[in-house]
């Protein structure tokens, strides 16, 4: 079976309790709780992790996950990725999200967040 770190990805072997690659402790890893892992994991090099851990956060409406969701929208050139983080942030606070993503959004895609706003308004 191989092992990866939580941290860098890098694979290694199971019984250590340091990455060789960037020097993570894994027993950090360990004391995490669950929320913790999930946003950590927004930031994994393999896109359906990164995908799963964002519903998952928007799902458990985990506050603390806000600023690291955002920035990953910020810095994500997936917009499918991208998709699923804004569905996220919505999910935890819709009017926190309507405020980022007004500050961050220009020219057409403004004008499909705000439509696709007054949608989600009506439906609710």
């Amino acid at each position: 079976m191989k092992f990866f770190c939580p941290k860098c990805h890098w694979e290694m072997p199971a019984d250590v309790v340091q990455c060789s690659h960037c020097g993570y402790d894994l027993n950090r890893w360990q004391r995490l709780d669950y929320d913790q892992k999930l946003i950590q994991a927004l930031s994994h090099n393999e896109v359906n992790t990164r995908m799963r851990a964002a519903r998952l956060l928007g799902l458990r409406r985990i506050r603390n996950a806000i600023p690291e969701l955002q920035k990953q929208f910020l810095f994500s050139q997936d917009p499918y990725f991208q998709a699923e983080v804004m569905e996220a942030l919505f999910d935890i606070d819709k009017e926190a999200a309507k405020i980022f993503f007004r500050q961050t959004l220009t020219g057409k895609e403004s004008v499909i967040l705000e439509r696709t706003w007054e949608q989600q308004l009506r439906k609710n």
